[in-house]
């Protein structure tokens, strides 16, 4: 378990499965992931967290309220190099202004994390151009834009675009 001030990063247990079901029917929520909804439910649900944290090349932490210890979102890394040293990640956190850098807080320490335990020196992710909120969340963390993928997601009759941006540990 990693301890932020005010929330912390854990396994899932099974009473996470009603909020990350309804996290993972959220549209808006998911469209921002870059994620199509097609509909979850809670025994789909358990399966996405049964794979997710049982992959050899990815981890699953729960994002959990430090007080109640209920799930308020998730933060993963997929497709973890251990050759290359590389992994790339997503975080997935209910909308909330109570929690107003808290993204940026629990993410350092999931990057310290893998940085100090499996010796990644590179995290790597995508992101919506348009959500600059996001973006300037990974900027004050120390990610610099990279490329572009163009006309990437489609959404609401619409193609968007999106921003590639990594992250190197000073070695």
């Amino acid at each position: 378990m990693l301890t932020g001030n005010k929330a912390v990063l854990r396994p899932w247990q099974e009473k996470d499965l009603p909020v990350l079901t309804e996290i993972r029917n959220d549209i808006l929520l998911q469209s921002q992931l870059m994620v199509h909804v097609r509909g979850s439910s809670q025994a789909q649900t358990r399966e996405w967290a049964i794979e997710r944290s049982t992959k050899p090349n990815g981890l699953l932490f729960i994002i959990a309220d430090k007080l109640t210890d209920v799930c308020i979102g998730y933060l993963q890394f997929v497709e973890i190099e251990l050759i290359e040293r590389k992994a790339k990640f997503g975080i997935c956190l209910e909308k909330d202004p109570q929690r107003e850098g808290l993204g940026r807080e629990l993410l350092s320490l999931a990057l310290n994390y893998l940085h100090n335990n499996f010796a990644i020196r590179k995290m790597y992710l995508e992101v919506l151009e348009e959500n600059s909120r996001a973006i300037k969340c990974y900027e004050k963390l120390g990610f610099t834009t990279c490329g572009k993928y163009h006309q990437h997601f489609f959404l609401n009759n619409k193609w968007h675009d999106a921003v590639l941006m990594e992250f190197f540990f000073n070695e």
